[in-house]
């Protein structure tokens, strides 16, 4: 599978458009169609990767780098990765002090009750 054609599947699942990937990136339009004829730069490879919450890796490969993780945690890591509002809430909850922190996770356990 080509770049290119792991791109539109990302788009595919992630219900957005080649379009709005260039847009987001700062593509030139029809920057996306040439994936498969040449191979992005670092830099760009790192946009792509950041716009749909994957690792290059993933984009190159089709596989995430290897790591320890049960399966019920690459199951999650797979939904957050999924979810795009769900991975800008957490890169938010990130920045977060450690007591703002622990009122959110207090909030969401009163809300899963």
């Amino acid at each position: 599978m080509t770049l290119r054609e792991r791109v539109k599947i990302l788009c595919k699942e992630q219900k957005t458009s080649l379009n709005a990937l260039e847009t987001e990136c700062g593509f030139a339009k029809g920057y996306a169609s040439k994936l498969d004829k040449s191979t992005p730069n670092a830099e760009n490879l790192r946009k792509i990767a950041d716009f749909f919450h994957v690792s290059v890796d993933y984009l190159m490969t089709g596989k995430e780098p290897e790591q320890d993780f049960s399966d019920e945690s690459a199951h999650l890591i797979a939904q957050i990765r999924k979810d795009t509002e769900l991975s800008d809430a957490l890169r938010k909850y990130f920045g977060l002090s450690d007591a703002k922190k622990k009122h959110i996770v207090e909030l969401i356990n009163l809300l899963s009750e």
